[in-house]
């Protein structure tokens, strides 16, 4: 029994890869530059345009709302203000997706793509870290270090802010991103739950995902105790007309 169910898991996964590399030879390059009117429930990432429903999901390319306002934070902010001067050396991005490696991709002269659990086939150079400590990197390696939801998984999170402190530059940036149901208003201490329900297979337990919350000024106010002067950014993603909070953080 244990033999067959192994045997689903693992073809469940050749046959959601397989559909995925299908679809990106099918759709445009996430990194391409789309021209959606004003006003227009549509993807920035593929030009779907919605008719009905404000979906999470796009349901032509399939990038989800975080992926989508990112290409958004990209090109109202990032592009000028962090790589208007060109490309940066060193890059650290923590657990990416396809948009944010499409865009950064020729931002970074060297990047290099990290995360505890996860697996990324081609990408090339792949570290495996624990953002808690990121014991393989050394101080001050990277001009720029991205984590889209990845903090949120993670209770020890002052332990993780001074571990990107660490190894950014005097003049680097680090930006993530916390999914706006783990941001409560105000002061709101960490609270550390377990998830209901996960979809993916980026955790070793399933059942002991963990779940963290805790209020904006308080995740600013460490941001700030650990070396970092934050930027709160909120963005309404087009498609699904949701807000995205961003975070860009100079080391101070």
């Amino acid at each position: 029994m244990l033999a067959v169910q192994k045997a689903s898991r693992l073809f469940s996964r050749a046959s959601a890869a397989a559909k995925r590399a299908l679809r990106s030879k099918m759709l445009p390059d996430p990194a391409r530059v789309l021209t959606i009117p004003p006003n227009i429930t549509a993807c920035n990432v593929c030009g779907f345009i919605a008719k009905e429903g404000k979906p999470r999901l796009c349901p032509r390319c399939g990038k989800n709302q975080r992926q989508r306002s990112f290409k958004q934070l990209f090109l109202e902010r990032l592009q000028t203000e962090i790589f208007g001067q060109g490309a940066l050396d060193d890059g650290l991005l923590l657990s990416p997706g396809e948009v944010e490696r499409a865009l950064l991709s020729s931002q970074l002269r060297r990047p290099i793509i990290s995360s505890l659990y996860q697996t990324y086939h081609g990408a090339s150079p792949f570290v495996r870290a624990d953002v808690r400590d990121l014991a393989p990197f050394r101080d001050e390696s990277f001009d720029y270090v991205q984590a889209c939801n990845v903090l949120d998984y993670i209770p020890e999170l002052e332990q993780a802010f001074r571990a990107v402190h660490r190894v950014v530059r005097s003049s680097g940036v680090f930006v993530f991103l916390i999914p706006e149901h783990n941001l409560l208003p105000g002061y709101e201490r960490i609270s550390v739950s377990v998830h209901s329900s996960v979809t993916g297979n980026y955790w070793p337990d399933r059942t002991a995902v963990p779940l963290v919350r805790l209020g904006r000024r308080t995740l600013s106010e460490l941001l700030q105790q650990t070396g970092f002067a934050p930027e709160e950014v909120q963005l309404v993603e087009p498609l699904s007309q949701l807000t995205c909070t961003w975070w860009l953080c100079r080391r101070g």
